[in-house]
């Protein structure tokens, strides 16, 4: 019995629960739907945009073939693209025309990374230190190597040695903040965040930072307009709700004394008592009375009434005629 009871209790609970999801998703169905179509168009933007960039690179190889420089873009926005196996071939082919470009030989350990081929990027990026022992970015891979494998203390001591060589390397900063952070000591790793957001301020143009703090602006007023909006909505609702309330009130009043109130504000404060029942109650509880004492609105304006016909209305511009 006392299973049966129980079952119905979460079977409510549910009901209630998905009641509650199916408001949510009708009432911010807009919003829902405009952050969608935004992810979408962001991710298709970024797809054309390697795209495009990608066959302007290979035209310009395709003029010159010595430009080294941009076969390693190539390479670049091949591997950003997930094309991980013409990455590969684009910065091998570099190497074989200039065996010291160093940052070619960076892109085959960092593509092999991205495509899951870890044992061949620590390879790599062991090599290079063994021909370059100043190379930052190769201890900074092997740092991220050693953060997705969660061996947070080699992933320090890794990020450690590439700000020996470069103190502006924000990503191994933020390493050792995420690897700090992935062993629980939340202190060191807000201090390592910090200093990371202090570098990327340092390198950020001034150009840039005015565009993105008027950015931020610009979304803190759509943001602000949105609550409003929403809020006014809400307050809206409430004044139907109330104006129901008033209007039985006076329809009441009226069945019990023939006449209406010479003021509103006479409601909340005359009483009746309901059939049955030992204790007179109001005829009006539960609306807002201003500093005067009259009755208002949600929005703060008071209600016009007219006692000789006992009608009742909001003077909010917007909601006069309901």
């Amino acid at each position: 019995m006392h299973g049966g009871n129980f079952n119905m209790k979460d079977s409510k609970r549910s009901e209630t629960g998905n009641q509650r999801l199916w408001i949510f998703l009708k009432k911010n169905i807009i919003i829902i739907g405009l952050l969608l179509f935004v992810t979408c168009h962001l991710s298709l933007a970024f797809g054309q945009e390697y795209e495009a960039e990608i066959r302007k690179l290979r035209e310009i190889i395709a003029q010159d073939s010595t430009n080294l420089d941009a076969a390693f873009q190539l390479g670049n926005y091949l591997a950003w693209d997930g094309r991980h196996e013409e990455a590969l071939e684009v910065f091998q082919g570099i190497l074989v025309k200039e065996p010291k470009y160093k940052d070619a030989e960076i892109g085959i350990a960092r593509v092999y990374a991205w495509k899951g081929d870890q044992e061949n990027a620590i390879k790599k990026y062991q090599e290079i230190l063994s021909k370059h022992p100043d190379n930052y970015e190769a201890y900074q891979g092997l740092g991220l190597l050693m953060l997705w494998n969660n061996d947070f203390e080699k992933g320090i001591d890794y990020f450690k040695e590439a700000l020996a060589i470069n103190s502006d390397d924000i990503v191994s900063v933020k390493g050792i903040g995420r690897a700090y952070l992935g062993r629980g000591d939340r202190r060191k790793a807000e201090e390592y965040f910090t200093r990371a957001q202090i570098l990327e301020i340092k390198k950020t143009p001034l150009p840039l930072i005015l565009a993105l703090v008027g950015g931020g602006v610009l979304l803190m007023l759509v943001f602000l307009f949105w609550i409003r909006f929403r809020s006014r909505r809400r307050k809206k609702e409430i004044l139907r709700l109330e104006l129901k309330i008033l209007r039985y009130a006076l329809f009441l009043y009226h069945q019990q004394t023939s006449r209406f109130p010479l003021a509103l504000e006479n409601l909340p404060e005359e009483k009746w008592r309901p059939p049955g029942e030992r204790e007179e109650t109001p005829y009006l509880e539960g609306i807002r009375q201003g500093d005067r004492g009259f009755l208002i609105d949600p929005f703060g304006k008071r209600y016009w009434y007219n006692p000789d016909t006992g009608g009742v209305y909001s003077t909010t511009k917007g909601c006069e005629e309901w």
